[in-house]
């Protein structure tokens, strides 16, 4: 792949989307095509080989969000937070699986992972200092503080591992760079809290923290959401995943904003609040649900050879 295929927003000297269709793991080539006689079975005899760690996180999740609700969780509706961050963690976990696997760090967007450490940096502090901020249901207590710094942990690896570990520098080209650069969306997303922070605690820097770290995730995925739609190329599966279980995230967390938006109505300023609260969340679904699309589409026409293939956006699926 030659620079003149990366498009998108420019990685500062960073990487673009890599492309499991053009560069696909060891073993994964001889998947393609129609199978023959025992072809099926020669398929998931090579799914499985491949892929056993894609199969581990899915069944490390389940094993999770099973123990949580029955020994864990008091039932509230509150724990949809808990889970939505849950989803989140794991999001980060196929990322890091994409580029160890691969041993490549084209699948990863740095300025997007750099944005959403920054938002798991602000909100952290809010989470541990104020109760306020916590789900009321008993996971609040704990574990989701925990997965909160997972995610944090998690994407400041990833930013380590692409910019040292697994290096692939990229050339973009002037005309392919964004007209805004991504940076912009930290001062903005500050500006928006000190204008509309929401006071739950009233302390202001716990309480901007948790609010500049709501707004910014809006724009945080941004990057990644762009360069996956610049790639002439077919999506890295593990990429893929994390983009899916990102928009089920979102659509917990809107559901749960949306059926305590009383709880953020603290001060004059609470009714724009809830309102940017709100839309942030469906900032962030209406950035993928495009991406989910196709992603059920391709599982829909490939079955079994999905993890091998990648994911094809640019072509009827």
């Amino acid at each position: 792949m030659n620079a003149s295929q990366h498009q998108g927003w420019g990685n500062g000297g960073g990487v673009e989307m890599g492309s499991m269709g053009a560069n696909q793991s060891p073993g994964a080539q001889g998947v393609k095509g129609n199978p023959g006689k025992g072809g099926k079975r020669d398929i998931l005899k090579e799914l499985f080989r491949v892929t056993p760690a894609v199969g581990g996180v899915y069944v490390f999740m389940g094993i999770v969000c099973m123990a949580g609700f029955f020994f864990v969780s008091d039932g509230e509706l509150s724990a949809i937070l808990v889970l939505a961050s849950l989803l989140t963690c794991i999001s980060h976990m196929f990322v890091l699986l994409e580029m160890v696997i691969t041993k490549s760090s084209e699948a990863v967007n740095i300025p997007s992972n750099i944005l959403l450490a920054i938002v798991y940096a602000a909100r952290l502090p809010a989470l541990c200092f104020a109760d306020q901020y916590l789900p009321v249901d008993s996971t609040g207590d704990w574990a989701y503080q925990f997965f909160e710094f997972a995610s944090l942990v998690a994407a400041l690896l990833t930013i380590y591992l692409a910019k040292f570990q697994f290096k692939n520098p990229v050339m973009v080209e002037e005309d392919s760079k964004p007209l805004i650069p991504w940076w912009v969306a930290i001062p903005v997303s500050a500006a928006l809290a000190a204008i509309f922070p929401c006071a739950r605690i009233r302390k202001f820097m716990l309480d901007w923290g948790w609010t500049f770290s709501t707004y910014l995730e809006a724009f945080a995925r941004v990057p990644q959401v762009m360069q996956v739609a610049a790639t002439n190329t077919n999506v890295a599966p593990n990429v893929g995943h994390s983009l899916v279980l990102m928009f089920f995230a979102r659509i917990f967390t809107f559901w749960f904003y949306w059926n305590y938006s009383s709880a953020y109505k603290i001060n004059k300023a609470g009714t724009m609040v809830v309102f940017l609260i709100c839309s942030a969340q469906l900032g962030q679904l209406f950035l993928l649900v495009d991406f989910v699309y196709c992603y059920v589409k391709h599982i829909l026409r490939s079955g079994v050879r999905f993890q091998s293939e990648g994911i094809a956006i640019h072509q009827t699926v």
